[in-house]
């Protein structure tokens, strides 16, 4: 069983000394991932809905592809489709 880990993170809006509770690896609110989208490399920030900025890379956690990563480790493989669309993702990093 993974250990959980208190860790401090500096939220998308700036501000400092935030707290998120995480499974240590795991993809959770406010983590930096690194994923592969259809075999293309992108980098993206897992946000709550008020903060997207698809330019950015910040994508929400209720959208197809947030939920998808959510949970997700180092080396998982996810699928999730939209509009009947099929899009795979590899955890490259969290």
């Amino acid at each position: 069983m993974a250990q959980k880990k208190l860790i401090s993170r500096q939220s998308v809006d700036g501000s400092l000394g935030k707290n998120v509770e995480a499974l240590q690896g795991q993809v959770v609110p406010g983590c930096l991932v690194h994923i592969l989208l259809n075999g293309r490399e992108k980098q993206i920030t897992i946000v709550d809905s008020a903060l997207v900025d698809p330019s950015a890379g910040r994508i929400s956690k209720e959208s197809p592809l947030g939920k998808c990563v959510l949970g997700a480790s180092r080396g998982d493989r996810r699928t999730y489709e939209v509009n009947g669309r099929c899009f795979e993702v590899v955890v490259v990093s969290v």
